[in-house]
């Protein structure tokens, strides 16, 4: 991993692994799951991954891999 990669608190399990950089790649649907455990719906942690990992225009270091796969209710665990 690259020493200059962006590791979010919180997020290790959506980790899937890393770029040809060593940059981390994060599953955005785990990332949905993981947010919607912790007692949002999912609209909020649309919101909440949209402004406060995606809207840091973190540059150099960071990548998200978006799955289009629906998630089931069970991998939501909300609700």
């Amino acid at each position: 991993m690259n020493e200059d990669a962006i590791r979010f608190h919180e997020l290790d399990e959506a980790i899937i692994g890393t770029d040809h950089n060593g940059f981390i790649v994060y599953d955005y649907d785990t990332m949905l799951a993981l947010f919607c455990r912790q007692g949002m719906t999912t609209d909020e942690a649309v919101e909440w991954i949209d402004y406060n990992v995606l809207g840091t225009n973190a540059g150099n270091g960071f990548t998200v891999l978006m799955q289009g796969r629906e998630l089931t209710m069970g991998e939501l665990d909300y609700e």
